[in-house]
């Protein structure tokens, strides 16, 4: 049998807890772990877990973002930029010197690049 992804695991556990009473939700944690064990998916907790966390808040409409950028955003500007993508989210930010100015905006499908890097590197190719 195939091994599953994180992501894969980590839907069926919101598929089994979703709803449940606490008695439940007791039970249906034992049998998940009971699963991860016959599965041998212990190593990937940590990461089936991030997982599940991201799911629950797109189940709850919460968009996250990853925002880098070569300096630092004030929180005004984030805000902003924020609110281009819908009322609920979140935004992680991280700083890359490489990209020399301007933003990279990821969520979890798509890339938005509008760094000075990218731009010179179009500006190259097309010379």
């Amino acid at each position: 049998m195939p091994k599953l992804l994180p992501r894969q695991y980590a839907k069926i556990l919101l598929k089994l807890t979703t709803e449940k009473s606490s008695k439940d939700l007791d039970l249906a944690i034992i049998e998940y772990l009971n699963f991860l064990k016959n599965e041998r998916a212990f190593s990937k907790l940590d990461h089936i877990k991030k997982e599940f966390i991201d799911l629950a808040k797109e189940k709850e409409g919460i968009k996250m973002l990853e925002v880098i950028s070569a300096f630092d955003i004030d929180k005004k500007n984030l805000e902003r930029l924020a609110k281009q993508f819908g009322d609920k989210v979140e935004i992680t930010q991280r700083q890359d010197k490489s990209l020399l100015g301007g933003v990279i905006v990821k969520t979890r499908n798509k890339i938005f690049d509008a760094s000075l890097k990218t731009q010179l590197k179009k500006i190259k190719q097309s010379i």
